[in-house]
């Protein structure tokens, strides 16, 4: 079972049945575990989106940021960089561009962004498919069948709400600075205490009673009684014929026939 799945599960928000599900359709049709959980309708985006990006280091993105991103933006943005790197720009947020991203931007990425832009720049977590939408919906980029068919059905269902106990707990992590992500380790850390805090606050379960005993009662070792070994070596053929007498026949040993 992948991070992903494990955090879905383990807070209740996918079933296991929805789990199988959505990993039964990667085999066969193949894609990301993202797209795939989307297509069962097994999570809504926004909050796929919170999980998806505990898992990567990253912070999210609602789908409202990409759909309202800064057309400013858009149209100084260098397409070919943004479509080699998977990216999309949304806005600029204290000297920072954020980006809508379905994977860390790498070093390299990173700096040729920022230098086309002119400012530092950060990745924010969306779903491959928003992010193949935007490039279709803004730079006319051809979107594969299957993502278009996804996207007309995202479009009918409610995007959701982030997580929001995860939220609170990256946001206790403490403040980022410009262009730097939160550790996984620190977010571990948060989520830790934050589940201790609630189980502490939980009151404790009671103590299961002992179940009745299956074993048999047998009498003391002294009490027992002891019979003694039967002897069966006269059962046996062949055993035990010394202690047989002889067998005679009719007439005796001296006296033969026709004598």
């Amino acid at each position: 079972m992948s991070l992903l799945s494990a955090l879905l599960t383990q807070d209740k928000v996918v079933t296991p049945r929805k789990i199988d599900e959505a990993i039964q359709r990667q085999v066969i049709s193949g894609g990301d575990f993202e797209t795939n959980l989307l297509e069962v309708n097994a999570v809504a985006e926004d909050c796929l989106a919170g999980y998806a990006a505990i898992v990567r280091d990253m912070l999210p993105a609602r789908r409202a940021e990409v759909v309202e991103a800064s057309l400013e933006l858009i149209a100084r943005a260098p397409r070919a960089l943004l479509e080699t790197a998977g990216a999309f720009p949304l806005r600029v947020e204290g000297g920072v561009v954020l980006l809508a991203v379905s994977d860390p931007l790498t070093d390299a990425q990173s700096r040729d962004l920022a230098r086309a832009f002119g400012m530092p720049v950060e990745g924010r977590y969306v779903s491959p498919a928003r992010v193949a939408w935007a490039h279709n919906h803004h730079f006319d980029t051809p979107l594969p069948s299957r993502t278009r068919r996804l996207v007309e059905r995202l479009a009918s269902r409610d995007p959701g709400e982030l997580p929001a106990r995860r939220a609170a707990v990256a946001q206790r992590a403490g403040p980022r600075p410009a262009g730097r992500r939160v550790g996984l380790a620190t977010l571990d850390a948060a989520l830790r205490e934050d589940d201790d805090a609630r189980a502490s606050s939980m009151p404790a379960p009671p103590m299961p009673r002992r179940p009745p005993s299956t074993r048999t009662w047998r009498p003391p070792a002294a009490q027992r009684v002891r019979f003694p070994a039967a002897d069966h070596s006269r059962g046996r053929a062949g055993a035990g014929r010394a202690d047989r007498p002889p067998r005679r026949g009719p007439y005796p040993r001296s006296e033969g026939r026709g004598t």
